[in-house]
């Protein structure tokens, strides 16, 4: 009994020293740019922050959560975004398309009525019953991009990425945190293309709220035991 409650001791130890390892080794946000979270989040982390590692920042954690979220999503993210754009691209190259046949049919009707005109007068001056005709060329059909197909699963991964962080509330009650310029960039040209109707904040709020109740065992543990060493 006592070999098996060392087994599971240290498989708890080895999920909080990579949860440190990963979100609470401290380090500056170089070039900050504001962002909000909500007030229950916020004050949650700070809590938990002040316990268990208060040499880092609310904004260093937010944006390592941030960080570490898009690496994990990273096919998400870029099947969601390409899609949009090939979406987008496809639906000008169609309004493009539909002008130009307008444009086109018309002037083939003109130059019809101008060749048919031009034919009869040929008509009435031959004298050796020569006949004359029109040929007509086969329009070529256009030529639209094949879509690829996307590996099986990721249509329904995407669908399920964009109903879990791109649903995004107002926050009512909100603290500001500052996280880095690159993240928040890159951030704002997702949300432009993918869903430019939901806000920034709303979306890191989303992302920080699952990996709260996703590491909920880790933080849980990693605050008990620091409680514990001051003896409170």
């Amino acid at each position: 009994p006592a070999e098996k409650s060392t087994g599971r001791q240290k498989r708890r130890k080895d999920g909080t020293d990579s949860y440190r390892k990963q979100f609470l080794m401290g380090g500056n946000v170089l070039q900050r740019q504001q962002a909000y979270i909500g007030i229950n989040n916020y004050l949650f982390i700070q809590k938990f922050l002040s316990v268990v590692a208060p040499k880092v920042s609310m904004s260093k954690y937010i944006d390592d959560v941030l960080t570490a979220h898009i690496e994990q999503y990273q096919e998400e993210i870029d099947s969601l975004y390409h899609n949009q754009i090939n979406n987008e691209q496809e639906m000008i190259m169609e309004q493009s398309f539909d002008i130009l046949t307008t444009v086109v049919s018309g002037t083939a009707v003109f130059l019809l009525v101008v060749t048919a005109i031009h034919a009869s007068a040929r008509l009435l001056q031959m004298t050796f019953g020569k006949k004359s005709g029109l040929n007509r060329k086969d329009t070529k059909p256009e030529n639209h991009p094949e879509k690829k197909e996307e590996p099986p699963g990721i249509d329904k991964q995407c669908a399920i990425y964009k109903e879990k962080y791109l649903t995004c509330k107002p926050l009512a009650k909100r603290a500001h945190v500052c996280i880095e310029q690159e993240n928040v960039s890159l951030i704002k040209q997702l949300l432009l293309v993918i869903e430019p109707k939901a806000s920034i904040s709303g979306y890191i709020n989303n992302i920080v709220n699952e990996h709260l109740e996703k590491c909920k065992p880790e933080i849980i543990k990693l605050y008990k035991e620091k409680k514990a060493d001051y003896g409170n």
